[in-house]
């Protein structure tokens, strides 16, 4: 009997745990903002310097989250949790752009008009031509529907055996958008380390060797 027991205990805890990572939802708070910003979340501090964010795995349900930036209260409300995204606390704009891989990379315009909704959008007075873009501006909180989060950069190339191509997305904040796409504005040369500037010049190197090509 006592055998039994043992492992009828060891069977309790094992569900118990499967059951408490079942109901965990993993979220990121992100604070795309240039100053620290303070999160009470159900009564414990966090803090999240400048352009970070703080991954968190939360019970499935309500959470009062309490934001702080500069000394300015900038959100105080309880949130509804009940699947995986981002916590969009400063009320940003961010964008999820959707592009192809393709095993043929002749065959791009074929397929695109299938798999993608390509549109101009203005986005802080910016035209970004001919993209697919899900643009969410102000949105508090933004479910995952993306394959690369903020953090992560689009690989040159995929392993896929689902067919020709594969239609990939990544999560954008405002500022990441702008750069990849070139709008880079004024650029503050004094604060930037050999590698950024060698980034940045090589990036308006490609784009004069696209249009000379056009």
């Amino acid at each position: 009997m006592k055998k039994l027991s043992g492992i009828l205990l060891l069977t309790s805890l094992l569900l118990f745990s499967a059951c408490n990572t079942f109901f965990k939802i993993n979220i990121v708070v992100d604070n795309p903002s240039n100053d620290v910003l303070v999160l009470i979340l159900d009564g414990k501090d966090y803090e999240l310097l400048s352009n970070s964010f703080l991954e968190l795995d939360l019970v499935k349900g309500e959470h009062h989250f309490i934001a702080t930036v500069a000394g300015k209260e900038i959100f105080n409300e309880t949130v509804s949790i009940t699947n995986e995204g981002l916590l969009n606390l400063t009320k940003s704009t961010y964008v999820v752009h959707k592009e192809l891989y393709l095993l043929n990379q002749d065959e791009y315009e074929t397929h695109a008009v299938k798999a993608l909704d390509r549109q101009d959008h203005l986005i802080a007075n910016k035209t970004y031509e001919d993209v697919h873009f899900v643009v969410y501006e102000g949105q508090v909180f933004i479910p995952k529907n993306w394959d690369f989060g903020i953090d992560k950069e689009l690989p040159e190339e995929i392993k896929t055996s689902v067919g020709e191509y594969e239609v990939i997305s990544k999560l954008y904040r405002l500022s990441s958008l702008e750069k990849t796409w070139g709008f880079f504005g004024d650029f503050d040369f004094t604060q930037t380390s050999d590698k950024e500037l060698k980034q940045f010049l090589d990036s308006l190197a490609q784009d004069l060797a696209l249009e000379a090509i056009e």
